[in-house]
């Protein structure tokens, strides 16, 4: 289960993480199922069949569509400024599956004055009775970790989320539990904050969205070993899964200084899948070419418009991760073998 001490009522504050929606308008729900009392400005789906990555530009228009109407309602910067706009029917919706969905406001158009550090956004699943949660980096990662943990097969989740990122198509949550759901409606609330930043930037900078997934994936590894890759210290130790975010040099350590400590780690890794699963690697190195890391060079790949063999993608990443779960310890040894030379 889930932390419940992270619960919040509708008043309370929200994440600094984002998302956004397409241009399909969905049906109107009844009143007495909505979270807030106003009908929101924008209240969209994913489009299926579209990647994450091209969705996000409509996520960008809807969201500078909805600022200067959500800033009338309220100001962003304020608790009570943002309770104000999603009770005025502000912010953008974006629906994944059933009574999932995340709720987003307050990005500014550009990157330009701190820009990047604009934006709230926060995810609603199933566990928490149409609740939102309050995210940050340590507070996902813990989750994902206790998730781990209690699901020793992490195959459905892993097939949803990359299905998500590469079709746009969130029908696989139907399948996980309640709390993967949540879960998981948390992890795309925060991957499109960070897209919809790097987005703002021009694509030149704060593309977080793809460490946030290289550390999705090392959590199949963590959870089998318990093993973590300290970025500040440079080596491979005993501790909890946000560990791998470091101390970024901007922002979230999951990117800049920490990113790049931790990216060596992944690359040692990868050498170590390539000695003890080759086969796995070179299927997924058959659709996005030749890696010396190849968690974030999957990351790479699927952030483009157009993605060539996604289900086959799919199939070869769920299917390494479980290896990388089933065989963690394996593969812990040889990664410190390694660097021990």
């Amino acid at each position: 289960m889930l932390s419940a001490t992270r619960v919040l009522s509708l008043g309370l504050i929200l994440a600094v993480v984002g998302c956004a929606s397409s241009t399909t308008q969905l049906p109107r729900e009844p009143a007495a199922r909505r979270l807030v009392p106003n009908e929101p400005a924008d209240d969209l789906r994913l489009p299926v069949g579209t990647t994450y990555f091209a969705f996000a530009r409509d996520v960008k228009e809807a969201l500078d569509r909805d600022f200067e109407e959500s800033a009338r309602l309220g100001n962003f910067r304020s608790r009570r400024g943002r309770e104000a706009i999603i009770a005025g029917g502000g912010g953008v919706y974006v629906r994944l599956q059933g009574p999932s969905y995340n709720i987003h406001m307050g990005y500014t158009p550009t990157t330009d004055n701190g820009g990047e550090n604009s934006g709230r956004s926060y995810g609603v699943g199933p566990t928490r009775g149409g609740k939102p949660d309050d995210l940050s980096y340590p507070d996902l990662f813990g989750d994902l970790e206790e998730y781990a943990q209690a699901t020793p097969d992490m195959s459905d989740f892993y097939r949803t989320f990359f299905q998500i990122l590469l079709s746009c198509d969130a029908s696989g949550m139907r399948g996980l539990s309640p709390e993967g759901q949540t879960l998981m409606s948390d992890l795309i609330s925060v991957y499109g904050a960070e897209m919809n930043r790097n987005i703002m930037s021009g694509l030149k900078k704060f593309d977080w969205q793809k460490h946030l997934g290289d550390v999705t994936m090392l959590a199949a590894f963590h959870a089998e070993t318990g093993l973590a890759w300290a970025a500040d210290e440079g080596q491979l130790k005993r501790g909890p899964l946000e560990v791998f975010i470091g101390h970024g040099t901007e922002g979230s350590g999951v990117g800049g200084k920490g990113g790049i400590e931790r990216r060596r780690f992944q690359r040692s890794l990868t050498a170590a899948l390539r000695s003890t699963n080759r086969q796995g690697v070179a299927r997924i190195e058959a659709i996005i070419g030749k890696q010396t890391d190849i968690f974030h060079g999957l990351m790479e790949a699927v952030n483009r418009d157009r993605v060539r063999d996604s289900d086959e993608l799919i199939d070869a990443v769920v299917d390494l991760l479980k290896d990388l779960r089933d065989n963690g310890s394996q593969i812990a040894a040889k990664v410190k073998a390694s660097s021990d030379r």
